[in-house]
């Protein structure tokens, strides 16, 4: 079984290399699901794939229901309000190109004019 090493402040960067049975490093991943949200773990190098193994440490201690209910509240809300910011960055932009183009219909009316 792999051994791993944290730092007192937990710092990704000071954990000693993990190994999945693959022999694969194994991945420090965040789980978002309402049972454990923000809850990290070590999962299989091979998780995406077909032929994973069946390795999985958990990294964090288990929280308590209320801190899962808040946790999970709040990172729904994040997205949210990233689902927000995107479309005014979207907007922002279609503005932009708005106000080129009539910059320069602008130019091509003045240019005529003259």
């Amino acid at each position: 079984m792999s051994q791993y090493s944290t730092s007192s402040n937990r710092n990704v960067s000071h954990l000693n290399h993990v190994e999945c049975k693959c022999g694969l490093p194994s991945p420090l991943t965040t789980e978002w699901n309402d049972l454990n949200p923000g809850r990290h773990f070590f999962g299989c190098g091979m998780y995406k794939g077909y032929k994973r193994c069946s390795h999985f440490v958990w990294y964090d201690e288990e929280m308590c229901q209320q801190a899962n209910e808040v946790i999970f509240s709040m990172h729904k809300k994040s997205n949210q309000e990233n689902v927000k910011f995107n479309k005014v960055i979207i907007r922002e932009d279609q503005l932009k190109l708005k106000i080129k183009f009539l910059k320069m219909i602008n130019k091509f009316t003045m240019e005529r004019t003259l």
